[in-house]
């Protein structure tokens, strides 16, 4: 009995300091307050090591850390294995996730199954895709590919124009020839040929149809085969939330930049000398921030209209989240809505000539050399990056959860799950 409350005499003072995250540090002959490695992952079950020693068999907190820098990896079978090299700080919490989100392990070696052969091209749109065949029109969710919608071409077209984020308007076009609208609701192929030529940039709002034809921003019927115009002289529009922007040229001979209601009647002038250009496209985030593709060019719309990016040779703006991803001079790089600036993502000697962010799980995809890879988003340490497809892609396209890749290569449609 006496022993063991002398014990508990010694050992008091010890426990009671363990459990404030104070610990002696033999190296430093020194107490010292331990930190906090916050590691979630996705999948949960995965093993994290420290210093290639296992802390942890599942997602969690690694607590009573001396302070240090560590080489964190994380590893499950079936999984690319996640490592960086981490600094944790006396009394901290560090993040091996980035801050309120997980690490997410991708899927080694995934598998690549043919959907389909003598595919045209293809287009994907949020959670959907739609491709072309010789004879038919196709169309799939990307969670299950299997499951394609097929209706028949009433003539030949080799070409998926653009389309609006439901897939119920998809505009195709066969080379100099016919522009054909589909109407997925009536199942109805409409031809458009007479009305605008193989040039013309179409938009979409709601259900509602716009072109930019020569100049001219004309608001569309294509059942009644009419088109009425709104404004002359456009170089580029955009609708957001109802409302229709614009870059119209002026008396002054500098484009300025206007916003218009429903009917679209009347417009307001947001910005005035706009740079000029030949070809333009305009990108706005749900946070209203208005971007200018000027040729090659990005200029953020404001009152010095801010130029931000220069030699851009591929853009990518995703609608529903707002992330603009850009390809220039080697570089990718995409604007984070949230965080409002232009990130890092990686640059390479190859040719890159697709890329599209996932900015939910922190990871980027891009086309380098036909090959389809992944890289992380977070800059800390090194950034793990994955070869997922190793051949001759054209196009790739990637649904919301970035759960599933379906991409064209020679021809041939083939999907992939990749998480």
């Amino acid at each position: 009995m006496l022993l063991g409350f002398v014990v508990f005499l010694i050992l008091a003072p010890t426990i009671v300091l363990y459990v404030r995250g104070i610990t002696y540090d033999f190296s430093k002959k020194a107490f010292v307050t331990t930190g906090i490695l916050a590691m979630r992952l996705e999948p949960k079950d995965a093993n994290i090591y420290l210093n290639n020693k296992l802390k942890r068999e599942s997602s969690g907190d690694i607590k009573f850390i001396l302070p240090g820098e560590y080489d964190v990896t994380v590893k499950k079978d079936g999984y690319f294995t996640w490592s960086k090299r981490l600094s944790v700080e006396s009394g901290q919490v560090a993040w091996g996730s980035p801050a309120y989100n997980k690490i997410y392990l991708l899927l080694k070696n995934p598998l690549a199954q043919k959907l389909a052969d003598n595919v045209i091209d293809a287009y994907g749109e949020s959670d959907n895709l739609v491709y072309l065949s010789k004879s038919n029109l196709n169309i799939i969710p990307m969670a299950n590919p299997t499951t394609a919608k097929t209706f028949p071409l009433p003539f030949e077209l080799n070409k998926i124009v653009t389309a609006d984020a439901d897939l119920n308007n998809i505009i195709l076009s066969a080379s100099g020839t016919k522009l054909t609208l589909f109407n997925k609701p009536t199942e109805k192929f409409l031809d458009l040929s007479a009305m605008f030529e193989n040039g013309a940039e179409f938009g979409f709002n709601g259900n509602d149809i716009y072109a930019l034809s020569s100049g001219t921003l004309f608001s569309v019927d294509p059942n009644k085969k009419i088109k009425n115009q709104l404004f002359s002289d456009v170089k580029a529009f955009y609708f957001q939330d109802n409302l229709l922007y614009f870059v119209q040229n002026t008396s002054s001979q500098k484009p300025a930049l206007y916003t218009s209601q429903a009917p679209f009647s009347s417009s307001q002038v947001l910005l005035n000398n706009l740079p000029d250009f030949s070809v333009g496209k305009l990108f706005i985030t749900y946070e209203k921030q208005i971007f200018l593709l000027a040729d090659k060019t990005l200029y953020l719309a404001n009152s010095t209209m801010e130029k931000m990016v220069e030699d851009i040779s591929f853009s990518n703006f995703q609608k529903t989240d707002s992330a603009l991803a850009l390809i220039h001079l080697g570089q990718a790089d995409f604007f984070d809505p949230l965080a409002h600036n232009f990130n890092y993502v990686t640059r390479t000697t190859e040719n890159l000539n697709s890329l599209i962010v996932r900015n939910s799980i922190g990871q980027a995809f891009y086309i380098s050399s036909g090959k389809i890879n992944s890289i992380e988003l977070d800059t800390r340490d090194k950034q793990n990056q994955h070869l997922l497809y190793n051949g001759t892609a054209e196009k790739f396209f990637v649904d919301r959860a970035a759960k599933n890749i379906i991409l064209l290569d020679g021809g041939i449609l083939k999907s992939m799950v990749i998480r």
